[in-house]
């Protein structure tokens, strides 16, 4: 049937209802349909996050917790947060130098590089993925299965290789080295070995040493080795003999239990022990001897010569020890303190201990650094050193609190401390403090400083002539050499003043100059957002 009004045929009837069937049988099924929307949001996302990246910082937003930018220095550094303080970037400006960036997803990912440097490093999940390049070397993880790391030396690059526990690689100036566990290898300077090599491990294994080679089959049951003037067999547990001429010759029979050795006296003043493990044990030497009872529980020596000796009597309650370069003792776990002379290098060490683990206090000099620290487990530490870089000083009262203050002039101080050991406090810090510390402050030496509490709500910015501190959607504030600008409520209400004085109230856009002189126009400081 034809319609005349529009000059065009009209179908009704069954054949109508045909083809609207059919067209409701051609419309996309409802899992297509949210999938689509979907990928819309996720593209949506991925373009808002490289508009941002690409330097999108003509304007200063605060749609927290959706997104947050900003400027962080007077040279052009710039922040921005996305989806409350979880996407994240941030450059900086350290001692005024190249741009410092960092960027990444909370706590999944970080990644951090100076521009005109080859320094980088990505970490994801910390502590599993780390991945580090610089001038000196590289060094990638996923623990506890990845580690390839590596340096040039001399122009040659040296590397190893391992994905654990089954295939391990080296490359260096020794060539290349590879290990297939437990199948087939063969690895240069491998667990303070020259070379160790393995075929269907533990079938046989064996490994060189300095000038001595030793072969293992089944190990441990069999196993043998030699070198220039000394050598050792065992078949495990029955039977160990090792000996070197002029040195020493040593038996096991039943390991561990019979133990004979004689030191045939390289240093002039032969020794003889027997063990009969853990019933008993002597040993005599010229001038000296020792014994024990069900060892480790009663036993003593004493070297005349030496000026040395010890005496558990029973340990781990009551022991003492005593020589030219160290002595100690402890009624376990009442008290003990040990001390150490100065070595030739002039390192030494001091400590003592109240009611163990609890009260522990510490002294050290390692070279030309000297640590001093008092640690009550795990609640409090407090840690002075100094360095060739000054030093400083450090405290912790666990979960309240912690800080840090060096003789350089950089810092921390929060509220809320996530680990009770120091380093692993630190790193934890870095990742997790957004989510669970209250309040973070750190400090630099060049003038920076970061401040935040959890989540992100209040963050703060300083750098040589700049600050800017923001409350989301309520307030912002930032000062320069140029001026400085307070808002209220997303800007609704802005105070501008210039540096000359000349200051201008705006409530929604309209202008109201007040002070001396002109009223600040266009307004001072930033654009404006």
């Amino acid at each position: 049937m034809r319609d005349k009004r529009f000059g065009a045929a009209r179908l009704s009837g069954p054949v109508t209802a045909r083809r609207g069937g059919g067209a409701a049988r051609r419309q996309p099924p409802p899992a297509r349909v949210a999938a689509a929307r979907r990928s819309l949001g996720h593209l949506a996302l991925l373009a808002l996050v490289a508009v941002l990246a690409a330097g999108c910082r003509a304007v200063e937003i605060d749609l927290y917790p959706l997104l947050r930018t900003g400027p962080v220095d007077d040279c052009g550094g710039w922040a921005w947060e996305a989806l409350g303080p979880l996407v994240y970037f941030h450059e900086d400006h350290p001692d005024g130098k190249a741009p410092c960036r960092e960027w990444g997803i909370r706590p999944l990912f970080s990644h951090r590089f100076q521009t005109g440097s080859a320094r980088r490093e990505t970490e994801v999940v910390w502590p599993l993925g780390r991945f580090r390049r610089d001038p000196s070397g590289w060094e990638d993880r996923i623990l506890p299965l990845y580690w390839h790391w590596g340096h040039t030396t001399s122009g040659v690059e040296e590397s190893s290789f391992f994905l654990l526990p089954v295939f391990f690689r080296r490359t260096g100036v020794l060539g290349t080295s590879w290990a297939l566990f437990p199948l087939y290898g063969r690895v240069e300077r491998f667990l303070g070995m020259d070379a160790v090599s393995f075929v269907l491990f533990p079938l046989y294994a064996s490994h060189r040493r300095d000038q001595s080679t030793s072969h293992h089959v089944v190990w441990p049951i069999f196993g043998w080795g030699s070198g220039p003037q000394h050598g050792w067999y065992r078949i495990f547990p029955w039977i160990t003999r090792s000996w070197a001429e002029g040195d020493h010759d040593s038996q096991t029979y039943l390991w561990p239990i019979v133990n004979i050795s004689h030191d045939l006296g390289r240093t002039g003043r032969p020794r003889s022990s027997v063990l009969i493990w853990p019933f008993y044990g002597s040993w005599t030497r010229a001038q000296a001897a020792g014994w024990t009872v069900l060892f480790p529980l009663l036993r003593a020596e004493e070297d005349r010569q030496k000026s040395s000796g010890e005496r558990n009597l029973p340990w781990p309650f009551y022991q003492a020890w005593w020589s030219p370069r160290e002595e100690g003792w402890r009624i376990w776990p009442l008290y003990g303190r040990y001390a150490s002379r100065p070595s030739a290098s002039g390192s030494s060490q001091q400590s003592q201990f109240l009611l163990w683990p609890f009260l522990w206090r510490r002294a050290y000099q390692y070279l030309d650094e000297r640590h001093e620290e008092f640690r009550v487990v795990p609640v409090f530490h407090h840690g002075t050193w100094t360095d060739r870089h000054g030093g400083g000083t450090r405290w912790m009262v666990f979960p309240l609190a912690d800080g840090e203050r060096r003789a350089e002039g950089s810092g921390k101080f929060a509220i809320g401390t996530l680990f009770p050991i120091r380093p692993w406090n630190d790193a934890v810090q870095a990742h997790w403090s957004v989510f669970l510390s209250p309040y973070l402050h750190r400090w630099w030496a060049d003038g920076r400083a970061r401040a935040q509490t959890i989540l992100g709500l209040y963050r703060r910015y300083e750098a040589p002539g700049f600050v800017r501190w923001t409350v989301p959607l309520l307030y912002a504030h930032r000062a320069s050499r140029r001026g400085s600008l307070d808002q209220f409520l997303l800007g609704a209400i802005r105070w501008e003043v210039a540096p000359t004085g000349a200051a201008r109230l705006r409530i929604l856009g309209v202008p109201i100059p007040f002070g001396r002189g002109p009223a600040p126009d266009p307004p001072v400081l930033a654009e404006d957002g």
